[in-house]
């Protein structure tokens, strides 16, 4: 059948008229569709945003955290030393004055 042609006016109107809308709630399923893929897209893009700056944020703890320990280790083997080489000054202090 390549034309069909319906003599009731009304119901030809009815018909169109229902096409159309079918017409129109499809293109709105699809544009909703595309508005959720945007959504998710944007909403993965935030999530990696945040992991990344939560990231940055961590690594710089860790390092000021890896540094404090650091110069406390080389302020206390400093001391040590100091006082190693002050025994060895009072020890050969004491010797020198035997």
């Amino acid at each position: 059948i390549e034309s069909l042609k319906i003599n009731d006016m009304q119901l030809q109107k009815s018909i169109s008229n229902q096409a159309i809308d079918v017409s129109r709630q499809h293109n709105r399923y699809l544009m909703l569709q595309k508005q959720q893929e945007i959504t998710m897209v944007q909403a993965n893009a935030a999530a990696q945003k945040q992991m990344i700056e939560t990231e940055a944020i961590a690594t710089t703890i860790r390092s000021k955290a890896e540094a404090d320990a650091d110069a406390i280790r080389i302020a206390a083997k400093a001391q040590k030393q100091a006082l190693e080489l002050k025994g060895q000054g009072e020890s050969e202090y004491s010797r020198l004055l035997e």
